[in-house]
């Protein structure tokens, strides 16, 4: 499932606001349903101020409630030095070879980005 809604207040010039959330349901990683991402919401505002000789300055709001989630999720086979049975693979093989082969399946994931503040000066022309 997936929705967003969001409500924007402004003109041409003067202020303008926007608040804005986005939610991606959890969904399945790989095809037998082993991994599934998990479901995440995320809530973004922004206020400013619009010129009429097109200057604007604005500020964003990214992540406005602090979700502790992912912005995205993959599920693949890896076997990498950071990983721990890679010490179990290399350089003696202590884990099955079936597994030193293949590697292990895994999530990897990228965080959202920390609540955060963004500030704009542009000019239109």
């Amino acid at each position: 499932m997936i929705a967003s809604a969001g409500i924007t207040l402004g003109e041409r010039t003067g202020w303008l606001g926007t608040l804005r959330w986005r939610y991606l349901g959890s969904s399945p990683l790989t095809e037998d349903n082993a991994f599934r991402s998990p479901p995440n919401s995320i809530v973004n505002a922004r206020l400013g101020y619009r010129e009429e000789n097109g200057w604007r300055m604005q500020v964003d709001l990214r992540n406005l409630l602090n979700a502790k989630t992912n912005q995205i999720s993959y599920a693949y086979v890896s076997l990498i030095k950071s990983d721990s049975l890679y010490n179990l693979c290399f350089p003696v093989r202590v884990a099955p070879e079936s597994v030193c082969q293949n590697g292990v399946m895994d999530y990897v994931v990228h965080p959202v980005e920390l609540p955060a503040v963004r500030a704009t000066v542009a000019r239109a022309f």
